[in-house]
């Protein structure tokens, strides 16, 4: 399926994301990743949450977290568009990770690269 949050777009069969028109092809984890952040905008989905979504099956805790924080900055990596621009994953210490799209006239920074 296709999603659709502010400037960024997501083709998950295709593992292509977009933000503006800058597109990257992602790894299926990742893609999927950003599938289930670009969902609920906002929303802090925590690390055990994640891992279940993702088929992440470590039984210990603590390493099922590692991999899922290991995964989203990744993401968060190749969906930097620029280092002024705030990242579009957020981590939230100890507990997980959301997707922090906010629209361009409440970040100010976006009307710099028209």
């Amino acid at each position: 399926g296709r999603l659709s949050v502010g400037p960024v777009w997501l083709d998950l069969g295709r593992r292509r994301a977009s933000v503006d028109a800058w597109t990257v092809v992602l790894p299926s984890n990742e893609a999927l990743l950003l599938s289930i952040l670009m969902r609920s905008p906002g929303r802090v989905i925590a690390y055990s949450e994640l891992a279940q979504r993702l088929g992440i099956s470590e039984a210990a805790s603590g390493r099922r977290d590692r991999r899922v924080r290991r995964l989203s900055r990744r993401l968060r990596r190749r969906l930097s568009v620029h280092p002024l621009v705030p990242p579009l994953i957020e981590e939230v210490a100890r507990v997980g990770v959301r997707f922090t799209f906010v629209e361009p006239s409440r970040r100010g920074l976006w009307d710099d690269f028209d």
